[in-house]
C-alpha cells in the first residue's frame, strides 16, 4: 500500500470503462480523480478512485482543497504512463510540460517521450496532527536538500566566473605586453 500526504489542487469526476459484473461487457463507469500536491516534495500526483459509497463527495473534497486541508490518499498501486510531448496543441499554440522528457531517435526523426505517474487508489480522508507533522518534516529534509543542490550550483558558476575573469585578465595583460 502506498500513502501520500498533501494538499487537493483538483479533483473531479470522469468517464471511464469499466466492466459490468452482470454482463461481463465492457460499459462506461465513472471515476473520481484527485490531483494531490505532495508535502514531501511539493510535486503534483493524479489518484483515480472507483466511486464507491464510502469515498468523499466531489463537495466535501471541494471544501477541503478551498480550506488547504492537508489530506491522506491510500492507494493499492502506481502505474507510469508513457506518452510523446508535443510542440504544439491543437489550436497551434506552444506545449510547455512541467518536466522535460527523454529523447528517443526512430528512424531519422527524434522524439521526446514523457510519462505521467497515476495512482490507483482507494480511500482519502483529512490526515492527522501527527501526520502533518511528519509530512512537514519529509518537506522540510527536500527543500534543504534542493537548498543544498542550488548552492553546489552557484559555486560552480562562482568558480566558472572567476576563471573567465582570470582568463580575460591574463590575456589583455598578454595582449598589451606584446
Amino acid at each position: 500500500m502506498i500513502e501520500q500526504i498533501g494538499k487537493i489542487v483538483l479533483a473531479y469526476s470522469e468517464a471511464t470503462p469499466i466492466l459490468d459484473p452482470e454482463s461481463g461487457e465492457m460499459v462506461e463507469g465513472q471515476q473520481l480523480v484527485v490531483i494531490l500536491k505532495a508535502k514531501g516534495d511539493e510535486k503534483e500526483y493524479t489518484h483515480q478512485f472507483p466511486i464507491t459509497p464510502d469515498l468523499p463527495g466531489e463537495r466535501d473534497l471541494d471544501q477541503w482543497r478551498r480550506d488547504g486541508q492537508v489530506v491522506v490518499i491510500s492507494a493499492s498501486s502506481v502505474r507510469a504512463s508513457t506518452f510523446q510531448h508535443q510542440e504544439k496543441d491543437s489550436d497551434g499554440n506552444p506545449i510547455k510540460y512541467p518536466q522535460p522528457g527523454k529523447l528517443y531517435k526512430v528512424g531519422g526523426k527524434t522524439i521526446e517521450i514523457g510519462t505521467i505517474l497515476s495512482f490507483q487508489s482507494f480511500a482519502i480522508r483529512p490526515a492527522t496532527d501527527a501526520e502533518v507533522k511528519l509530512a512537514d518534516q519529509a518537506n522540510g529534509r527536500y527543500n534543504e536538500r534542493v537548498q543544498q543542490a542550488r548552492l553546489r550550483s552557484i559555486a560552480t558558476r562562482q568558480q566558472k566566473a572567476r576563471l573567465r575573469t582570470q582568463k580575460t585578465i591574463q590575456e589583455r595583460k598578454q595582449k598589451k605586453a606584446s
